[in-house]
């Protein structure tokens, strides 16, 4: 018996007009993406809401303006491609090559970025609210102008508050190179370094660096949050630092609230 043929199309989300067709044996949206890609059809302003494109390699493509929402992307390879004013809400990144990904004018508002790679994106003027960016990799990402403060943020905090527990003789010395502008998330020494690096090197006693280093993992989602943070970044023009500095202050409350108890 023969297998039918199936037919799909991808069209522009303003006018509907078809911007490519593909038919084989056992097409999907994903199989059709990919030979649209293939043939650099234009793919501006794409219809692929709700599409099923988890591990799709669509580096270096232009899918500025299209509507993505609710799609799942899990695990794609986004390097390199214009994603700018795309509406992905609700759409599933985790684990997500967005290297150097044009994000401008993104609607990201609850998108599942968990591990997702961001290093060297352009997000500025994006609406994150909602978004989990739990264990995300930040470090270079353009973020002016970008709404974070309704991200979901709650585990890197969380996760933060652990290494404060670990580390409370030398949070005054983090808080200062915080404000410095002396971090820098990708290293573990030098005059300016990691969350870990800046504690380790300001322990008092080599039993507080031991103390230190007991939660020092590279993976943690605050190391990975603190990529994010640069040599000269400081809370008045990082987002990351100065979310740093605020959770510090939280932390700061809380034990002091707790002592006094």
């Amino acid at each position: 018996m023969e297998t039918k043929k199936i037919k799909l199309q991808i069209k522009n989300r303003w006018t509907r007009s078809v911007l490519f067709e593909y038919e084989k044996e056992d097409n999907t949206i994903a199989k059709t993406l990919k030979q649209a890609v293939a043939s650099f059809a234009p793919l501006r302003g794409a219809d692929l809401s709700g599409a099923a494109l988890r591990g799709a390699d669509l580096r270096d493509t232009d899918l500025s303006d299209t509507d993505l929402r609710g799609a799942d992307l899990r695990g794609a390879d986004l390097r390199d491609t214009d994603l700018s004013d795309t509406a992905l809400r609700g759409a599933e990144l985790r684990g997500a090559d967005l290297r150097d990904t044009d994000l401008r004018g993104a609607d990201l508002r609850d998108t599942d970025l968990r591990g997702a790679e961001l290093r060297g994106a352009d997000l500025r003027d994006t609406d994150l609210r909602g978004a989990d960016l739990s264990g995300a990799a930040l470090r270079d990402t353009a973020l002016r102008g970008a709404e974070l403060r309704g991200a979901e943020l709650e585990p890197i905090k969380n996760d933060m508050f652990i290494v404060l527990l670990h580390s409370v003789p030398e949070i005054a010395a983090l808080k200062k190179a915080i404000l410095n502008g002396k971090i820098d998330g990708s290293t573990y020494s030098g005059e300016c370094c990691c969350l870990s690096g800046t504690v380790c090197k300001n322990a008092p006693t080599v039993l507080d660096e031991q103390r230190a280093l007991r939660v020092r993992r590279a993976s943690r989602p605050i190391e990975r949050f603190f990529l994010g943070i640069k040599p000269g970044d400081t809370p008045d023009t990082n987002q990351f630092a100065k979310l740093a500095s605020e959770w510090i202050e939280e932390f700061e409350q809380l034990l002091n609230t707790n002592t006094k108890h």
